[in-house]
């Protein structure tokens, strides 16, 4: 007895050893349960704003028509104002080329002493009937016809001599016009975006 208990003695501390680092092994090489994820708040749908819509809004001048960047450009280009139905212009008031009805200002520019230099800016506002009559009116002159929503655009691109370059573009309240002697892919391309400005002029971004 007096020698197994050494023995035993030993087993024992062995035993506690090994339940140790087994205890140890278990604890490092457990997987941890992931934590249960916090349920994300529901976001309130905040409402989408609404657009404010846009009416014409009749131009009082040429300048206004054109608007300032156009305004500056023509100037620097030695482009005039030949003649404009608010009295203003180089020469003698003109009937207006684009838009042959109802009550728009219209507004002839050009280089003086050139030939096929003008060109004419108009607009007007429209009633209900009067822009389902321009609709009815601009289809039947050949024009190339896109719609997109309620706006319908009519352009003909013209050529450099003989046929002009004319973009209009008709809104539920409102016809703008531009309306180039000289035609051909660049200055229709040009005259598009001169339409395109002055139906931002005459459309104000609310």
């Amino acid at each position: 007895m007096t020698r197994l208990a050494p023995h035993l003695a030993s087993r024992a501390a062995l035993v506690t050893v090994l339940v140790a680092a087994l205890a140890g092994c278990a604890v490092v090489g457990a997987v941890e349960p992931e934590p249960t994820a916090e349920p994300e708040p529901t976001a309130s749908a905040s409402p989408t704003p609404t657009e404010t819509p846009t009416s014409f809004t009749a131009p009082g001048t040429c300048a206004e028509l054109v608007g300032p960047t156009l305004d500056a450009e023509f100037s620097a280009n030695g482009v005039d104002l030949f003649s404009g139905s608010d009295g203003t212009g180089m020469y003698t008031l003109e009937a207006p080329l684009g838009q042959d009805g109802g009550d728009p200002l219209y507004c002839l520019y050009g280089q003086d002493g050139v030939d096929l230099s003008t060109f004419e800016f108009a607009a007007q506002g429209l009633t209900n009937d009067a822009h389902e009559g321009v609709i009815a009116e601009l289809a039947t002159r050949g024009l190339d016809e896109q719609a997109d929503g309620e706006r319908v655009t009519f352009s003909q691109e013209g050529d450099e001599g003989s046929s002009p370059a004319i973009v209009h573009i008709v809104l539920p309240d409102g016809w703008v016009t531009v309306h180039s002697t000289f035609g051909g892919p660049d200055r229709f391309a040009e005259a598009t975006g001169w339409a395109e400005t002055a139906r931002g002029q005459v459309y104000p971004a609310p």
